[in-house]
C-alpha cells in the first residue's frame, strides 16, 4: 500500500491517487536520475535536477507536484539528495512513492 496526504510539503504518494499532471524524477541504482514529464523521459544530473524541474513547473498549475521514485535498492542518501535539489530550487510539492508492507 502507497500513502499520501497532499496537504504537507513531502509526502509518501498512492500511486493510484497521484494527480495525472505531475512530473516524475526516478533515482537509479547506479546514482542516474531520469526526469520524466508528459511521457517524455530523459536523464538529468542531479545539479541540473533543481532548475529542470523549475522551468517544466513554470507552465504548470502552481499545485503540480513532483513525485520522486527509487528502487529499494538504492542507497537512502540518494533519494534524499533529489529531494533536496528540489527543494533548494523552490519546488513547493515533492513527493516519495513508497512502498509499504510486504
Amino acid at each position: 500500500r502507497f500513502k499520501c496526504d497532499w496537504s504537507s510539503d513531502v509526502c509518501s504518494s498512492d500511486l493510484a491517487k497521484v494527480p495525472r499532471t505531475r512530473a516524475d524524477v526516478f533515482v537509479d541504482r547506479d546514482g542516474g536520475i531520469r526526469f520524466k514529464t508528459d511521457g517524455n523521459e530523459r536523464p538529468v544530473a542531479l545539479q541540473n535536477l533543481g532548475s529542470t524541474a523549475r522551468e517544466w513547473l513554470k507552465d504548470q498549475p502552481e499545485d503540480t507536484p513532483v513525485l520522486i521514485s527509487a528502487d529499494k535498492a538504492v542507497p537512502y542518501d540518494a533519494v534524499m539528495q533529489a529531494m533536496a535539489a528540489l527543494q533548494r530550487a523552490g519546488v513547493a510539492r515533492v513527493a516519495l512513492a513508497v512502498k509499504s508492507g510486504g
